[in-house]
């Protein structure tokens, strides 16, 4: 369903004489207002960051001598990130553990500003953690991940820690102007999640989700969803080998899902947005603003999916917050591992000639 600010909708170049930038420029102001809501798996990201030199006598594997460690918020915790660096008020509602990488996300994402009234504990899951090894070789100038280490569990969620977590859906989510789902595959959702969102929300909030590819006929009911290139060629079942492809791709998942608008990210080339009006879709390639190197594209999708409900959410047209998701996403895949950008930094780039 269309947002609730469906009404001050913009599209590029609607004022004559108003360059590209400026609605854009103009809805980076408004996001300070903008209340989000963040529902999904959420992770603690730890980056083991060394220097290997040699090779362990005991086995043929590299030796990492560690020089510093670094925590960050991961999953549907990094779009929290990207909405408090984007300048909105984000809430953060999923599952940690009674731990210690639950009490340390719980202040990293305090830290941020956004509310974590809606962390809930289940007995005996522990708070899903992602360690990543990475190094800077003597002989090369660029870290490589090593390894990753995973501490999770995937089962279903009880029928207590569900019905807690509809508690507070149910009073809280139609007070957001926008709510992003994020589904990491770690239990939270099942197929009647968001037909049960959406019915706490309300039809004006604004529903966008980031998918998980065995689990896209649950998301029926949202208003976009966000996939990648090779996740939309899974769920749709279909090889994804130029243009045409892509198109199938697309209007296939789109009618599955019933919304009014599919975003299809497509790495360093951009993105596709398609449109639905009635029996109609439409389709938008969005490239890149400029040839860019990728270097980590590690939470690149919640970048996305953050600028690009937050220009929707602030009177944007579809197309200009996929633009706006498209360059902020351009400055995340040259930074290593999970990054947010700035509203600064993309008005930045926006001003620039």
């Amino acid at each position: 369903m269309p947002p609730r600010t469906a009404s001050r909708r913009q599209t590029l170049g609607q004022t004559s004489g108003q360059s590209l930038g400026q609605p854009l420029l103009e809805a980076l102001e408004r996001f300070p207002r903008l209340r989000v809501l963040v529902v999904g798996d959420v992770m603690l990201d730890h980056f083991v960051m060394g220097k290997v030199s040699r090779i362990s006598p005991e086995a043929p594997v590299p030796v990492v001598e560690v020089v510093h460690d670094r925590f960050s918020p991961g999953g549907a915790a990094n779009v929290v990130s990207n909405l408090a660096a984007l300048g909105a008020q984000a809430a953060i509602c999923g599952l940690v553990g009674r731990d210690a990488q639950g009490k340390q996300l719980r202040l990293l994402l305090a830290s941020l500003g956004a509310d974590t009234s809606g962390l809930l504990c289940e007995r005996g899951r522990p708070t899903t953690l992602k360690v990543r090894i990475v190094s800077r070789g003597s002989m090369s100038g660029a870290p490589q991940q090593l390894l990753r280490i995973d501490r999770e569990v995937r089962e279903p969620l009880s029928e207590r820690a569900r019905a807690e977590l509809f508690d507070y859906l149910r009073r809280s989510a139609a007070g957001f102007d926008a709510i992003i789902v994020s589904d990491y595959g770690k239990g939270l959702l099942d197929s009647g999640f968001v037909a049960e969102l959406r019915e706490a929300a309300g039809p004006e909030v604004l529903i966008a989700v980031d998918p998980k590819v065995s689990h896209f006929a649950w998301y029926r009911g949202a208003s976009v969803a966000t996939p990648n290139l090779r996740e939309a060629e899974q769920a749709a079942g279909l090889t994804i080998d130029g243009p045409e492809g892509l198109k199938a791709a697309g209007e296939k998942l789109l009618a599955e899902l019933g919304s009014p608008w599919l975003l299809i990210t497509q790495g360093e080339s951009g993105m596709t947005l398609f449109s639905r009006r009635g029996s109609r879709v439409s389709s938008e390639f969005i490239a890149a603003q400029a040839p860019r190197q990728v270097f980590d594209v590690t939470g690149a999708g919640d970048t996305v999916i953050a600028a690009f409900t937050l220009g929707m959410a602030a009177g944007l047209s579809a197309a200009a917050a996929a633009r706006l998701a498209n360059l902020a996403a351009g400055v995340v895949v040259a930074e290593l591992g999970t990054a947010a950008v700035s509203a600064e930094r993309l008005a930045s780039l926006l001003e620039a000639p």
